[in-house]
């Protein structure tokens, strides 16, 4: 309670600490402005993206990603979404200008800003007085730009043990469906011993089409259906 801080260097954000409902929140709403547009954002140190935004008309760029798989967990189990991703403007309070990956996602119900973003400033978090301040960690510079770095495929290892496909990019040459089971690649099987390796390698991966892989793919009945694309 006694908030004896430096903020040298520090600028003031636009937060809020109430809820939609007007109640107190643990969790700072922080406001962006998105291509002159002002938005709330939840701060959540617990996601790992830039920006998510759940508006689905407005922003998105001709030069996008589009992306299908699962992207979180609720009560029901993994949530499957198409996620279209652009490079766009984004203003925090008075700094500069910082491009960023910008994901629009159809099943989320609220504006986020994951830890991709959050990392690159340092932050003061004071909820007792109700304000935050942040600096950037590195100069800020409008033409840098962030580069979207996705690959062709994302795979982890499921609860049954083996490596999954959970996500890939659209409009690919060869596409291999959500559930497809990595059996072997360049001929050497998937263990309990190599699945960490081999799950990094192919998550570093852009081009699969140099691979030799064996696959398992899902049964038809259990195929996980591809969700429309974000208009």
């Amino acid at each position: 309670t006694n908030s004896i801080y430096d903020t040298t260097g520090y600028i003031k954000l636009d937060v809020n600490f109430k809820t939609n409902n007007g109640f107190s929140s643990n969790i700072p709403q922080v406001k962006l402005v998105i291509d002159t547009t002002l938005y709330e954002f939840m701060f959540d140190t617990g996601s790992d993206a830039y920006i998510i935004l759940s508006d689905k008309t407005l922003h998105r760029k001709e030069k996008e990603i589009v992306y299908v798989g699962e992207y979180f967990y609720d009560l029901s189990g993994a949530v499957i979404d198409t996620v279209s991703i652009s490079v766009n403007p984004v203003v925090m309070s008075s700094m500069d200008t910082l491009n960023t990956p910008i994901m629009f996602m159809k099943s989320i119900n609220h504006n986020n800003m994951g830890i991709r973003f959050i990392s690159q400033f340092d932050w003061i978090i004071d909820k007792h007085k109700g304000v935050m301040y942040a600096k950037p960690i590195f100069p800020i510079i409008k033409e840098r730009g962030e580069s979207i770095k996705l690959k062709a495929y994302k795979t982890k290892e499921t609860t049954d043990g083996n490596l999954t496909i959970v996500a890939h990019k659209l409009n690919q040459e060869k596409v291999y469906p959500l559930g497809t089971i990595i059996k072997s690649v360049n001929g050497e099987a998937i263990t309990a011993e190599n699945i960490c390796d081999y799950k990094k390698k192919l998550n570093n991966t852009n081009d699969w089409s140099k691979l030799e892989l064996e696959v398992e793919l899902p049964q038809e009945k259990e195929e996980i259906p591809t969700p429309e694309e974000p208009q």
